[in-house]
């Protein structure tokens, strides 16, 4: 299974990262693992997480602003 890429913005600069990583408050972006950017329905593609990624039925995941 591939795996899509994270992104996290700190300090002006985007860090690749793990899913699992992610904070809350933490601005982030997602690729695809052929380098194409992850867009939401509303044209999103970067995001705010509103907790720390935490584990759910075995994936990681992330609530968001």
């Amino acid at each position: 299974m591939d795996k899509r890429i994270v992104e996290v913005y700190s300090n002006g600069t985007w860090i690749q990262t793990e899913f699992e990583n992610l904070r809350k408050d933490d601005r982030f972006r997602l690729f695809e693992s052929d380098g194409e950017r992850v867009v939401d329905d509303k044209d999103k593609s970067e995001w705010v997480a509103s907790s720390d990624s935490f584990m759910k039925h075995g994936d990681w995941i992330v609530n968001i602003y």
